[in-house]
């Protein structure tokens, strides 16, 4: 386990004129969580603040489905990161999972059942795409 933001957004990131980074808004921070989920929503949410947010499940693909812009090196440095902190492919999976289950979970709190959706279409794409990769 490792400790975790939980919600390292880019509006959470602060650069300052020096190039120093500063994170901010540690409400929904946890001292013990699964490996590299700040890693998977921070990144997203990069690729997501590029396009204004108009669709983050698609930054998701572009991030980390295969031929997605980003995949390629996004996965070296998931890989480097995994390495890092011990994490065996099994956990990544799951800490990837349960990022996007994570956020899902919050926006059905946040917004309801009725409002955007884009974290809860994340998690039913990676259903699909697991249903489908099952023997």
């Amino acid at each position: 386990l490792t400790a975790s933001h939980n919600d390292l957004t880019m509006w959470n990131v602060l650069v300052d004129r020096g190039g120093r980074i500063g994170i901010v808004d540690w409400e929904v921070a946890e001292e013990a969580s699964l490996p590299l989920k700040d890693f998977f929503y921070a990144v997203v949410d990069a690729v997501a603040a590029t396009r204004r947010y108009e669709d983050r499940p698609g930054a998701v693909d572009d991030c980390f489905e295969p031929g997605g812009g980003h995949a390629d090196r996004l996965r070296e440095v998931q890989a480097s990161l995994a390495s890092a902190v011990g994490a065996a492919p099994e956990i990544v999976e799951l800490s990837y999972h349960a990022c996007w289950l994570g956020h899902a979970a919050n926006e059905l709190r946040d917004v309801g059942a009725s409002g955007p959706a884009p974290f809860r279409e994340i998690v039913q794409r990676l259903a699909r795409r697991d249903a489908s990769a099952a023997p």
